[in-house]
């Protein structure tokens, strides 16, 4: 008896639903009137006809090159940053890496005479993943009293360990781990191809926290928690190494300078290599950002946006477009790499070698 009031309180609400849509007069479906004025809309001419032939046998990327700016274009710049060779982030998302340690690797290779250097970005990126499982690991069991459908806890568990990051987040994990060379510590296949590593990742973050969130419902208390927060750091940790090796916790480097003179080998570890070999302190650099709708002349902090949990979130001073051009040109001038993120989807050339 119960299961027909169901379908009848269904049905009802059925049928109100139905009456609401229809009882507007507006035309709000796609009927067979409207479908013909927009048929009769869009008749082709002949340059419509070549334009659906272009787009339905080309690349659109490539249709939507301007010409004309293209002949205005060159790569010729009255100065440039004083390094030697490209480092390639593949397939990846560690671009803001590969920025950071490219605006050290300057000042090493003038430094030793070298003809070429390039820093291990693997290295960072192995921490970088560790810690971001940390800090979402971390957020879950504080915000295990939120219900499923917050939007801050949404948007956390959309991506756990994500390739992208900021300046900050670049500075602390060099401050904390130190830097290596490529040498050291080189490349893989999972670190230049990282969407199945961190899909593996993710999958075991998600349902680690599905499970601390059943643990903190059910009255386990904090220290239990941590406890099974280090349970699923494990198994993270063991992912990483499978993917990067391990990394060196010590190392031996020498070089070969410009007039082919081989060093000693010494020994450092990354943090003494970053302090003593590098000798760049990174808390001297400053964020700057530019966002018109918010006041300039003002320090900006996103919240809940760390790689590592037990760091503050970036803070950005916000200034006019153009007194940023201005700083960037001093600093290039001085021969001062500038690290700096935009977005450049809109205007870019992909897969093209023009």
């Amino acid at each position: 008896m119960n299961l027909y009031k169901y379908i009848l309180v269904i049905l009802i609400l059925a049928a109100a639903t139905t009456g609401l849509y229809a009882a507007t007069d507006a035309q709000t479906g796609l009927t067979p009137a409207l479908l013909d004025e927009l048929r009769a809309a869009t008749q082709m001419s002949s340059a419509g006809t070549a334009l659906m032939n272009a787009l339905t046998n080309n690349e659109i990327n490539k249709l939507a090159l301007n010409r004309e700016f293209l002949k205005k274009h060159n790569n010729y710049f009255s100065n440039k940053i004083e390094t030697k060779g490209i480092a390639d982030q593949e397939n990846s998302g560690r671009c803001w890496l590969f920025a950071g340690l490219n605006v050290l690797r300057p000042a090493i290779i003038k430094k030793y005479n070298l003809d070429e250097f390039e820093f291990s970005q693997s290295y960072l990126s192995f921490w970088d993943k560790l810690e971001k499982a940390n800090f979402f690991l971390e957020y879950v069991i504080q915000t295990a009293d939120r219900d499923l459908r917050d939007r801050e806890l949404d948007f956390m568990l959309n991506e756990a360990v994500g390739d992208g990051g900021y300046w900050a987040w670049f500075a602390e994990l060099v401050e904390k781990y130190g830097v290596v060379p490529k040498d050291a510590f080189p490349e893989t296949q999972s670190s230049s191809n990282t969407s199945l590593m961190t899909m593996a990742i993710d999958e075991q973050l998600v349902a680690g926290a599905a499970g601390l969130r059943r643990m903190a419902h059910s009255g386990s208390d904090q220290a239990e928690l941590r406890i099974k927060k280090l349970e699923i750091l494990k198994t993270v940790y063991k992912i990483l190494v499978l993917n990067f090796s391990e990394p060196p916790v010590q190392f031996i480097w020498r070089y070969e300078d410009k007039d082919d003179i081989v060093s000693d080998g010494n020994v450092y570890t990354p943090k003494q290599f970053y302090h003593e070999v590098v000798g760049i302190n990174l808390r001297d650099y400053v964020s700057l950002l530019n966002y018109p709708g918010r006041d300039f002349y003002k320090l900006y902090q996103f919240d809940n946006c760390r790689n590592i949990f037990d760091t503050q979130d970036p803070v950005y001073a916000n200034l006019p477009i153009a007194e940023i051009k201005t700083l960037v040109k001093k600093s290039i001038l001085s021969n001062e790499p500038v690290w700096f993120g935009c977005d450049i989807g809109k205007a870019a050339i992909r897969g093209s070698s023009q």
